[in-house]
């Protein structure tokens, strides 16, 4: 079929159209068997199902889907539920370190920041799925939880009764 085609669709001249735009037609359903085409090297108006490359063949494998154009959707990476206990973990590891003069405070967060971490270490495999957070996070907490014990010790322990704090 030649560049310049047309289509007659309900009494109606369409064109000039291209080949590709008659197919693209085609496979939309705007353009049917039945319709009426036209092409420079006809002598006259025919019906679109005597047209070849127009409509699928019967028995014809069909023609492959492409996929619409545009940005890939976001992709969600496979670890990310382990990176983010690994994250969480190390976090309470800072809090842990840092507020390491109140001791109930410093023990809760520390003890919670180390099973974090151990879990989200355990959970997490290869490059790139936190694990070295996961880890960092662990060796904060633990030194937390070392930091907490004296103090614990003497709130616990100190003659005024228990939990009374006064260092």
């Amino acid at each position: 079929m030649c560049p310049r085609s047309g289509a007659g669709i309900g009494g109606e001249q369409h064109g000039p159209l291209s080949e590709d735009e008659l197919i693209a037609w085609a496979r939309q359903g705007r353009l049917r068997p039945e319709h009426l085409v036209w092409a420079q090297e006809m002598n006259d108006w025919a019906e679109a199902r005597s047209v070849g490359g127009l409509f699928a063949q019967p028995g014809a494998a069909p023609e492959p889907q492409t996929a619409p154009v545009g940005p890939p959707p976001p992709q969600v990476a496979l670890g990310a539920r382990h990176k983010g206990l690994c994250i969480a973990g190390m976090v309470l590891g800072i809090v842990s370190v840092v507020l390491w003069c109140i001791p109930l405070v410093n023990a809760g967060t520390a003890a919670t920041g180390l099973v974090l971490s151990i879990v989200g270490v355990r959970r997490a495999k290869g490059r790139g799925s936190g694990r070295g957070i996961g880890i960092a996070g662990i060796v904060l907490s633990a030194i937390g939880l070392v930091l907490s014990v004296p103090q614990i010790w003497m709130v616990i322990f100190r003659r005024g009764g228990a939990f009374t704090f006064g260092w």
